[in-house]
C-alpha cells in the first residue's frame, strides 16, 4: 500500500513537473514568437533595405526618363489605347529600335522599383498585376498595328523585339 501511494505521489510529481516544463517551453515559445513579430532582425538575416530602396528609386527615376523620352519619340502618333478612328505614323526610330514597346518596358521597370522601394504583397501584387495587364494591351495593340500598317509592320516585329 505504501509501495502504491508512494508510486502515485511520485507518478503525480512527474506530471506536474512535466505539465511544468511543457508551461515553460510554452512561454519561451511565445516569447520566441513575439520576439519574431516585434523585432524580425532578431532571428534571421535581412539584407540591407536602404540600399535595395535607394536601387529602388533610381530605377525608378531611370525608367521615368525613359517613357518620357520614348513618348517625346513617338510625337503625334502617341495616343493611350487603340484610337480606331485615326491612323498615325509608324514610329520605327529612337527607342523604338531596340524595343516595339518601349513606353510599357519602362511602366514595368517603375513597378518593379517601386517594389524594392516598399516590398509587401501589395506592391508585389501591382507589380504583377501591371506585367500581366500590359502583355494583354500589347498584344491588342500588335493586332491592330498590324492591321493599320500591315507588312511594314510585321517585318519591324522580325527585326524588333517586344520588350529589349
Amino acid at each position: 500500500m505504501i509501495i502504491k501511494r508512494s508510486a502515485r505521489l511520485e507518478s503525480s510529481q512527474n506530471l506536474v513537473s512535466l505539465s511544468k516544463k511543457r508551461r515553460h517551453n510554452l512561454h519561451i515559445y511565445q516569447r520566441v514568437i513575439a520576439l519574431s513579430v516585434a523585432k524580425p532582425s532578431l532571428y534571421c538575416w535581412r539584407p540591407n533595405y536602404s540600399v535595395i530602396q535607394w536601387a529602388g528609386m533610381g530605377l525608378m527615376v531611370a525608367a521615368l526618363i525613359w517613357v518620357t523620352v520614348a513618348q517625346s519619340q513617338m510625337g503625334a502618333s502617341w495616343r493611350i489605347g487603340i484610337d480606331h478612328e485615326n491612323k498615325t505614323e509608324f514610329i520605327q526610330k529612337g527607342l523604338f529600335k531596340y524595343s516595339r514597346n518601349p513606353i510599357f518596358v519602362g511602366v514595368i521597370f517603375i513597378s518593379l522599383g517601386f517594389f524594392l522601394v516598399l516590398p509587401n504583397p501589395l506592391t508585389l501584387m501591382i507589380l504583377t498585376l501591371d506585367i500581366a495587364l500590359i502583355q494583354v494591351q500589347v498584344a491588342m495593340e500588335e493586332d491592330y498595328l498590324t492591321g493599320a500598317h500591315g507588312k511594314s509592320y510585321i517585318d519591324y516585329c522580325t527585326r524588333v523585339k517586344r520588350w529589349l
